[in-house]
């Protein structure tokens, strides 16, 4: 991919619109998963937004949070093809849910979210992604804590996007899995601390410009 390519032109115009928070509330629930930390890359829909953080549904130590998101965005080289740049606009939707479960030193958080773009001209740009994450911490005793977590998403890599290949005939999708886990302790004076992760991506095969 050439660095004009990767250097194209993307006007993002509105911003998120939260439709179900009037209903339930909401807070916003930014995966937290690597591959797609670069803010560069994120959708509208994706960008923190510490200003509006409602409160979801509580009852006891149990938190749901459901939120749906809308965001439009415009851009003038959709294909990233500086010979002839074909300029679109397109609709992204993102449902997401966020619950946490909170005892004494113990907690549990369930996060999901599905997202949709959808385009106006050029319906072969249209992408689909999700993610699930699971996250718990556990208190063993006074002096030892355990936490783990676990994400696995689909994600879409658009043209002209740093990550992308130009060559593709269509958005790359990818499978992007995680496992970690950490383990303190205290020592009299000392604190260990033990951790460790695992990573798996897998892209899927995208056949390139030529059909190939």
């Amino acid at each position: 991919m050439s660095i004009n390519n990767a250097a194209r032109k993307a006007r993002h115009f509105t911003g998120p619109a939260t439709l179900l928070s009037a209903l339930f509330g909401g807070v916003v629930a930014t995966p937290d998963v690597s591959a797609q930390d670069d803010v560069r890359n994120n959708s509208v829909t994706q960008r923190e937004r510490p200003d509006y953080e409602p409160e979801g549904i509580a009852s006891g130590p149990l938190s749901i949070s459901p939120q749906i998101s809308l965001g439009a965005s415009a851009d003038d080289n959709i294909f990233a093809d500086d010979i002839n740049p074909k300029s679109d606009y397109y609709l992204t939707i993102r449902p997401e849910i966020d619950i946490d479960y909170k005892l004494s030193n113990n907690a549990l958080n369930f996060k999901a979210y599905f997202e949709r773009d959808l385009h106006a001209r050029f319906e072969t740009e249209d992408t689909s992604s999700y993610g699930v994450q699971l996250d718990g911490k556990i208190e063993i005793d006074r002096l030892t804590r355990f936490g783990s977590s676990v994400r696995h998403g689909r994600r879409s890599e658009k043209r002209g996007s740093l990550g992308s290949s130009g060559s593709s005939a269509q958005p790359v999708e990818y499978d992007d899995t995680s496992v970690e886990g950490r383990l303190d302790k205290e020592l009299g004076a000392l604190r260990f601390m033990a951790s460790g992760r695992a990573r798996k991506v897998t892209y899927a095969d995208t056949p390139g410009a030529g059909g190939v």
